[in-house]
């Protein structure tokens, strides 16, 4: 990995800087001891290695996302360990770097019991991401948000503690997600905030890592959006 590159600092420069790093194993044997060492051998963590073919249709998914095909859904699956979530948070460098958005969430066993919360935390560090961008955003951001969900973004704000910031006013207390009446409502309000904050010049990319765990809730909201 560090022959190869084009860049002087980022590869070998000479056989024995080879030698010396292979030999070291030896070194640790014969001395029966192993002492701290930091060695030149180590693979770059930008680089993704016979994801080729995955990188470009997940790409070519995010790249037709228009007016005309207002959402898109890309399930990435395969055995624990395989390199899932480096793949697709490559992606999403890749993306941020073209002006799009993204944001993500893992969904954990143990948080089934709260309904929502793994997409609230991730829209929680969207709207992070969003006070750090200027005051024109966090301008444009609000102004989308009050002409979509009016009086709701007050409920929004209760449960999304960065939302408060980008709207200006002071956090209350937080609310708990109820059943039935209360969580349809919330659904509604979820489905009118991603339509004001994603449009066809500034997609939204939602990453949902450990969707197996998923609750009830998020599932109906990622299936109606």
């Amino acid at each position: 990995a560090l022959i190869e590159p084009k860049m002087p600092p980022r590869r070998y420069q000479s056989v024995n800087e080879v030698y010396q790093d292979l030999d070291h194993p030896n070194t640790f044997l014969n001395n029966s001891e192993i002492r701290p060492y930091i060695g030149k051998i180590k693979f770059p963590h930008d680089k993704l290695f016979g994801r080729n073919d995955h990188l470009s249709s997940i790409m070519n998914v995010c790249q037709r996302m228009n007016s005309a095909r207002p959402s898109e859904m890309i399930l990435v699956s395969g055995h624990s360990g395989t390199g899932k979530s480096t793949l697709v948070n490559h992606v999403g460098k890749i993306l941020v770097k073209m002006g799009v958005n993204f944001t993500s969430g893992k969904f954990d066993q143990l948080q089934q019991a709260k309904p929502l919360s793994t997409i609230i935390d991730a829209f929680d560090g969207y709207f992070s991401e969003v006070m750090q961008s200027g005051q024109d955003v966090i301008n444009k951001t609000k102004t989308s948000l009050l002409k979509a969900l009016g009086s709701g973004v007050g409920v929004l704000t209760r449960i999304i503690p960065r939302l408060c910031a980008v709207m200006g006013i002071s956090a209350t207390d937080p609310v708990q997600i109820g059943v039935n009446d209360a969580q349809n409502r919330l659904k509604y309000l979820f489905e009118s905030m991603i339509s004001a904050i994603a449009t066809p010049s500034q997609p939204l990319v939602l990453f949902l890592d450990d969707l197996q765990w998923a609750d009830i809730s998020s599932l109906q909201l990622i299936k109606s959006t």
